[in-house]
């Protein structure tokens, strides 16, 4: 819920600009939930248009294809996803992004990536989910390890 009402600050009504003062509010987005938040803007999705955890001015890294920015992005919907990290001792981390929607044009995306018990409690949240929405938890070789009901 705060990733979503977070992408409805009007500092995000353009991407282009100086985005000090959006850095400001997702600054403290991200210390109540205990995360990064990151912004991808649409019109040059191939980079992190802002990550709270990088200071302003340094290098902030590529989005890759398979990014769950990109759906969000694509489908213009919240997106979540949970997988199995390859490292031991392996730990399941997720990652919740809402689009940047003005006048049901996409302008990009936030997320946030979360440790397994963030993402419980965010999922678990009222409204963060959707009847028929689904979530899966994957190994590396794609294998289902835990899903939501809505999964079957």
């Amino acid at each position: 819920l705060l990733l979503r009402t977070l992408a409805l600050s009007p500092t995000l009504d353009r991407l282009d600009g100086d985005l000090s003062a959006f850095r400001a509010l997702a600054t403290a987005a991200a210390r109540e939930i205990g995360s990064a938040v990151v912004l991808v803007n649409a019109a040059a999705p191939e980079r992190q248009w802002l990550n709270t955890r990088v200071p302003p001015g340094e290098a902030l890294p590529a989005i890759p294809p398979d990014s769950i920015a990109f759906n969000a992005m694509r489908e213009g919907r919240t997106v979540a996803r949970a997988m199995l990290t390859p490292r031991e001792p392996a730990t399941i981390i997720g990652g919740i992004v809402v689009p940047v929607l003005r006048n049901g044009q996409v302008l990009g995306a936030l997320g946030a990536p979360l440790g397994p018990e963030r993402l419980s409690r965010a999922l678990a949240a009222p409204g963060a989910m959707r009847p028929g929405d689904a979530i899966f938890a994957l190994t590396p070789d794609f294998r289902i390890i835990a899903r939501t009901p809505a999964a079957t």
